[in-house]
């Protein structure tokens, strides 16, 4: 009977470590869209320029300077 619940434990354990490592969470902000841009922090694609802009950080001068 010791043994049973022996093996049960062990069976358990190791259940509990394979659901647990498959929980990865995605780190928060980290999302790109196609062009990498991280739209959490405000970043968009401009075609003009052919980059990642914030667009109240850039005047229209600033941007074809870019």
């Amino acid at each position: 009977m010791k043994r049973i619940v022996g093996y049960v434990a062990v069976c358990l354990v190791l259940v509990s470590l394979v659901f647990a490592s498959g929980c990865v969470e995605q780190p928060i902000g980290g999302e790109r869209d196609e062009h990498g841009c991280l739209g959490p922090a405000g970043y968009t694609w401009d075609e003009n320029v052919g980059a990642c802009l914030r667009d109240w950080e850039l005047n229209d001068n600033q941007k074809q300077a870019a």
